[in-house]
């Protein structure tokens, strides 16, 4: 039977059907997504110094008012992103390595890193606040404290097989240590070291018999002091005076905050008989850590009277526990803001290439160094006597 015109449906154009209308909610979800990304994108590209929020909204192809809308500042913004994405991204990484290594299966813990040897966009976001958050006190509230309680809560925790969470043995503690300070130390040479090795199978399985180890009951003997600044028999006093002078202020408030007038007054001399000599500050600083920071791999080889007597894992132990001494805090302060700005200037480059690549964890110690409590007491010897491998 032939349809009653009258009730038949009315036809319908395409052209005619409309989008349904997104509401407020909708719309400030959207921006919120498109500002975390082009933070993240930000940061990685040029550092968090540079890091401006009309910038972030050209990326993020908003207003700058829609911009503002999110956070009232750039230490706001840069806060709730480290809260709202990394966060909570890396205390989950870094804890699977642990549990990988504890648990005992090398190929589990070469797959946990390659969390750490990748170029996700979280991993290097995440090294460039931790480091920046040493230097700016508005990051170091917020991203400097959560760092401080997830590294202890990663280093106190067994994380053998457990029906609730146990504290470590104070010899587990000193195996996460580590195994962290080579994880720590990879994230920080990624970009500026891009060719490191990944981790092979005979590396896994000696940093799994390291968090394995039963404990050990000796006694690591003290080995000579650790020397970061190293003295230059053929500069004259102005060079010498300046070069500490850039190495100071530099460990002190970071590269952005080190002008060229500041690190020529705490030498002693003016800013333009400052340019006089160097180029530009990138040149000046570069200069100072090449001449006067002893690089991270000859901190080692200078332990090697105590390793013909003590044997590896001894002087290992005890190189560690000279280099986590609080009172070389200003050099782990001025490696680690030289490591993060290398990724973004190359006249920086040369200081972090003249560290072996298998020598990245001397900067991951470091790295623990500055964001951990008491950790040059810890018995490193037994982790190292069951064959940790660098």
């Amino acid at each position: 039977m032939a349809s009653n015109s009258k009730f038949a449906e009315p036809s319908v154009s395409p052209s005619a059907v409309t989008t349904p209308r997104r509401t407020r909610r909708d719309i400030v979800r959207a921006n919120d997504m498109a500002i975390r990304a082009a933070t993240l994108d930000a940061i990685v590209d040029v550092g968090w110094d540079e890091v401006a929020l009309t910038s972030v909204a050209k990326r993020a192809k908003l207003t700058v008012g829609a911009v503002y809308a999110r956070a009232e500042n750039k230490p706001e913004l840069g806060n709730s992103v480290w809260t709202e994405v990394l966060k909570d991204w890396l205390q989950d990484s870094l804890a699977s390595l642990l549990v990988a290594a504890h648990q005992g299966d090398p190929a589990d813990l070469i797959a946990a890193c390659a969390a750490f040897e990748s170029d996700d966009v979280r991993l290097q976001a995440a090294v460039e606040f931790l480091v920046a958050s040493l230097f700016d006190d508005a990051l170091d509230e917020v991203v400097g404290e959560d760092a401080r309680t997830m590294l202890r809560q990663l280093l106190a925790r067994d994380w053998r097989v457990t029906p609730e969470p146990a504290k470590a043995s104070a010899h587990a503690t000193a195996g996460n240590a580590l195994l962290l300070a080579l994880t720590l130390g990879r994230m920080l040479s990624l970009r500026s070291l891009p060719n490191l090795p990944p981790l092979t199978a005979e590396q896994a399985a000696a940093q799994v018999a390291m968090c394995s180890a039963d404990p050990w009951t000796g006694t690591a003997p003290q080995g000579h002091p650790v020397h970061f600044l190293r003295e230059v028999d053929d500069l004259d006093e102005t060079q010498a005076e300046l070069t500490e002078a850039v190495i100071r202020v530099v460990g002190s408030v970071g590269y952005r905050r080190a002008t060229i007038a500041r690190m020529g007054r705490a030498a002693g001399i003016g800013g333009g008989s400052v340019l006089s000599r160097f180029q530009d500050k990138a040149n000046l600083v570069a200069y100072a850590a090449c001449t006067r920071l002893v690089p991270p791999l000859e901190l080692w080889t200078n332990y090697s009277a105590e390793e013909r007597e003590f044997g590896g894992h001894l002087s290992r132990a005890m190189w560690v526990r000279e280099v986590l001494r609080p009172v070389h805090r200003p050099f782990w302060m001025v490696n680690l803001e030289l490591a993060r700005m290398a990724m973004f200037l190359p006249e920086l480059t040369p200081f972090q290439l003249s560290a072996a690549p298998h020598h990245y964890a001397n900067l991951g110690v470091m790295f623990l160094g500055a964001f951990g409590d008491d950790l040059h007491d810890l018995p490193y010897a037994g982790p190292f006597s069951a064959g940790f491998a660098t």
